[in-house]
């Protein structure tokens, strides 16, 4: 391939990255996008990446239904180009299919000359005389094979959701999956007000709106990362729900505090603004290098009370020193509630995987409240929405552990988040509100 810089051609290399080297799509666009000067040119980017990895069942489909070969047959890299393709071709109407055709023909010349060329050819070619031809079949009620192949999932996991949400709840949720996810951001408190950071981001061409849920969160409308008040530490990039999580221990802490799962450290900079002057605030993470960014977040919101620690929460006796008021566990997991931001992860998570990683979280779970003192106040939250994960994990630490108990954290939530805890005292948060997929809970140690 060449090295001219084209988003369509760029599309592809990422795609290819993220598929057979386990890239992360996000990762891959932030550090290529910048290298577009067209706004335009960076959205194209943006848009096909994305796009083709929610809708890669369908352009499958609709590329098997062509091709002289079948898919699985096909060079991966190739197999990326006429995905691209496609995608432009049944989803982008503004784009012209003879500009569509001419560009792909030729990534795909410069990939593996004439005959790759000609085999990506016609298969667009096809695919242009008559896009409906080659739509997925109409979802008859009841048929999850159907659903997942029109919604863009895997068909083990959209069962699932069938069976705990019921058909409808999943098509809600499916289709919210396949939204774009909102830019986000937190304010930080202590540098700025509401209504200072929304002047300052308006000056640099980038608009807010509040958040339903968490006072302080923003919408946006623009390049937040760009702007003189994102580097002078005025926010941080963060979702909703994330921020939310906490928040369960309360509108101030005091004492120490423990980030157990800390990098990239977005709610370890929360857990700073709720600290009060007197606490002492650790951040742990299993990985010394994610701790840098962790250290970095902080020097650019001014946190500057934050000590960094590598340690392995999963491990019998993690080495952290001394007792904790409160700790926070935000434990590694499937990311089934990213969906929107990370859609590759549906591709890459099996249904065997889940049981691996609950065990794994539990152990975190079980070596962060070792380092809790009576009477302290821990917070287990995933970014999934998966039972084993959430409440299947929960309820095994506290057979385990009855010195804890689940507590309604209700009562040191903003009022504006008290809808999102349910009547067992969890809390559940949903795509379809508009924010990531989370489950939280807040457990209490005996005195």
């Amino acid at each position: 391939m060449t090295d001219v810089l084209d988003p369509r051609q760029e599309a592809v290399r990422i795609l290819d990255r993220v598929e057979r080297g386990g890239a992360y799509a996000s990762a891959l666009l932030e550090h290529v996008e910048p290298r577009f000067r067209d706004r335009r040119d960076r959205a194209l980017l943006h848009a096909l990446v994305l796009g083709v990895l929610r809708r890669r069942p369908a352009l499958d489909y609709a590329v098997s239904r062509l091709s002289s070969r079948p898919v699985q047959d096909i060079d991966p890299e190739v197999l990326q180009i006429l995905r691209v393709g496609a995608f432009m071709l049944t989803a982008m109407d503004r784009i012209p299919s003879f500009a569509v055709l001419d560009v792909m023909v030729s990534v795909a010349a410069g990939l593996g000359g004439p005959g790759t060329a000609g085999f990506v050819n016609g298969v667009l070619r096809a695919l242009a005389r008559d896009t409906a031809a080659h739509q997925v079949p109409a979802v008859t009620p009841g048929v999850v094979r159907q659903l997942a192949l029109s919604q863009g999932h895997p068909a083990w996991w959209t069962g699932r959701l069938v069976q705990r949400a019921g058909w409808e709840g999943a098509v809600e949720l499916l289709e919210a999956d396949n939204q774009p996810a909102p830019t986000v951001i937190r304010i930080n408190r202590s540098r700025c007000t509401g209504q200072v950071l929304r002047q300052r981001m308006s000056t640099e061409g980038v608009s807010l709106a509040a958040c339903r849920y968490v006072p302080g969160a923003f919408r946006t409308e623009g390049v937040v990362q760009s702007t003189a008040a994102f580097r002078d530490g005025l926010a941080y990039v963060q979702d909703e729900a994330s921020q939310l999580l906490p928040l369960l221990l309360g509108r101030s802490i005091t004492g120490r505090i423990l980030d157990a799962c800390a990098a990239p450290g977005g709610k370890t900079m929360i857990l700073a603004e709720l600290a009060d002057g007197q606490s002492e605030l650790v951040a742990v993470d299993r990985n010394e290098s994610r701790l840098r960014k962790v250290r970095q977040n902080a020097e650019r919101l001014g946190h500057n009370g934050i000590r960094t620690l590598a340690a392995d929460m999963a491990a019998p006796n993690p080495v952290v020193e001394g007792k904790f008021d409160h700790v926070l566990v935000d434990a590694p997991c499937s990311g089934t509630g990213t969906l929107r931001r990370h859609p590759e992860i549906r591709w890459r998570l099996q249904e065997e995987d889940l049981s691996r990683l609950a065990a794994r979280q539990e152990k975190i779970l079980i070596g962060a409240a070792s380092l809790l003192a009576p009477g302290g106040s821990l917070v287990y939250g995933v970014c999934s929405m998966e039972p084993e994960e959430g409440e299947g994990v929960a309820a095994a630490f506290l057979e385990r552990h009855p010195e804890f108990a689940v507590t309604d954290p209700r009562a040191g939530l903003p009022e504006s988040c008290r809808p999102l805890v349910g009547d067992d005292h969890f809390v559940r948060t949903s795509p379809v509100q508009g924010m990531d997929g989370f489950f939280g809970a807040l457990f209490r140690r005996a005195e």
